[in-house]
């Protein structure tokens, strides 16, 4: 037997051992509800290290990861028992037609936050520049990183006029925009500042801060470029949202000047993403998984939750770093088959909530890049 194949074995037993004792975010698959989805990409040579054919004709990929999502959004969240670090990863993954249970309900999860009603650790704080939202790192409810909750509301596709009730008063998404600015600093961990402000700021745009400080895009990245993406002390899980954040500031100054060369700290953004783009393919494991080390080196796990945690958060990354043509090749299906198989394996088991829907966000855009959103039934 093969080293890979032996390897590949171990694995596969240590991964059914772990089922029986995974727990994490969300109740066992219940029953109704309604079927959400997004699109995702291809396969085609068995080798697991990338030809590059497309995957747009693998049907049976995308029909296999449509009924992952269906059945991923069925694990149905309660704010009775779960707080809004979970819920906020929900919507990432899910955007507003993510549903919950409220106080004996299924209703939207934005329509909660928009009435007003109770999500425990969804703490804000109104200012006289805007609508602060209060970092409670390590509480595992409520928000862990400066502006998490404003990117993940960002990246699920809500306009800047999304109403945020909060107190006897209304807010709005742009309260919390126009916040992240006024408290920007060098001392920021602005990861997720930057995917918000990438995402509504012109790509040109300047803004002062409370330290007297005027920023600017070229500015900003260069406080996250100087950041190591292998530092877990720094950069979290991996320092694929740092590298989410380049990508949004690079994807929009290329847009903004089509054809320019990359120059400067858009430079040094682009090297660091292609960099990445190139070690998580290198390391890749031959069944699909991308290194349990993300970007330092290869490394395989036996735990399942880890498992999807971090080939989740890689493919995610890859959704915005790469182009369609690099998506569509085959060792980046292989990693969308894979979880797609770690999500069947645990659909009827608790699984931790970061893991969980950043893994169905990779697959969300996954889908939707390669064919589109799925046909209304």
């Amino acid at each position: 037997m093969s080293q890979n194949r032996l390897l590949s074995f171990v694995v596969a037993f240590l991964l059914m051992v772990a089922l029986s004792t995974s727990t994490g975010c969300g109740d066992a698959l219940s029953q109704g509800g309604t079927p959400l989805a997004d699109s995702p990409a291809q396969p085609n040579d068995d080798s697991g290290s990338g030809s590059s054919t497309t995957a747009a004709g693998d049907i049976a990929l995308r029909d296999r990861i449509d009924a992952v999502l269906d059945f991923s959004a069925k694990r149905y969240l309660d704010t009775s028992k779960h707080g809004a670090w979970q819920i906020l990863h929900g919507v990432l993954a899910f955007g507003p037609e993510l549903r919950i249970r409220h106080e004996g309900q299924l209703k939207r999860a934005v329509d909660v936050i928009s009435e007003g009603g109770m999500i425990y650790g969804f703490l804000l704080r109104p200012t006289e520049h805007g609508l602060d939202s209060i970092v409670q790192a390590g509480s595992l409810q409520g928000q862990g990183h400066d502006d998490q909750w404003l990117a993940e509301l960002t990246q699920a596709n809500l306009n800047l006029d999304f109403p945020i009730r909060w107190g006897e008063k209304d807010y709005t998404l742009g309260d919390m925009l126009r916040q992240a600015q006024w408290d920007l600093n060098a001392n920021s961990e602005a990861t997720w500042t930057l995917m918000a402000l990438a995402t509504f700021l012109p790509i040109d745009a300047e803004w002062d801060s409370s330290d007297g400080t005027t920023w600017n895009f070229p500015k900003l990245l260069e406080l996250e470029v100087s950041r190591d993406i292998n530092d877990p002390e720094i950069s979290a899980c991996g320092g694929t949202h740092r590298l989410v954040g380049l990508c949004l500031a690079v994807n929009n100054y290329m847009a903004s000047h089509p054809g320019a060369k990359l120059t400067g700290p858009w430079a040094k953004a682009d090297l660091k993403i292609q960099e990445a783009i190139t070690k998580a393919k290198e390391f890749q494991q031959s069944d699909g998984a991308f290194s349990a080390q993300y970007f330092v080196r290869p490394a395989v796990t036996p735990e399942v939750e880890e498992r999807i945690g971090t080939t989740g958060h890689t493919l995610e990354f890859l959704s915005f770093a790469m182009t369609k043509q690099q998506f569509e090749e085959r060792w980046v299906a292989n990693a969308a088959n894979h979880l797609c198989e770690l999500l069947e394996a645990t659909k009827d088991q608790p699984v931790e909530c970061g893991a969980l829907y950043h893994a169905i966000h990779g697959l969300q855009r996954y889908r939707y890049r390669i064919w589109g959103p799925p046909e209304v039934k």
